[in-house]
């Protein structure tokens, strides 16, 4: 991933303190409500907060595909996931072509 595809926009100043006195804040918000109007957070550390999120973002974001590939890769689950309609069930013909021995031996399935 470039530069580019990690761009996060920080919330600002009046986002954080609408937030913040709503109760509903997470801690990014209460750090900049807190020290960017006196100028503490200047542009290197928005930027560098900014590059810090986004490599978080990143980070979550592969352990969740690696965690559903995990998931793929299980025969029960896969199987479980089709009885509960999550995933789509394979069609005869594309079972037949997974298992091309049911099509020459039907009594041996």
């Amino acid at each position: 991933m470039d530069e580019k595809e990690l761009a996060v926009r920080l919330p600002s100043w009046e986002e954080c303190r609408n937030m913040v006195r709503s109760g509903s804040s997470e801690p990014l918000h209460a750090l900049i409500y807190e020290n960017e109007p006196s100028g503490k957070l200047g542009d290197e550390w928005r930027d560098l907060l900014a590059k810090v999120i986004a490599a978080e973002a990143a980070r979550i974001a592969k352990e969740a595909v690696e965690a559903e590939m995990v998931k793929l890769s299980d025969p029960n689950a896969v199987h479980i996931n089709m009885l509960r309609g999550t995933i789509a069930k394979p069609s005869i013909s594309q079972i037949m072509h997974i298992y091309p021995e049911i099509s020459r031996n039907p009594d041996q399935a």
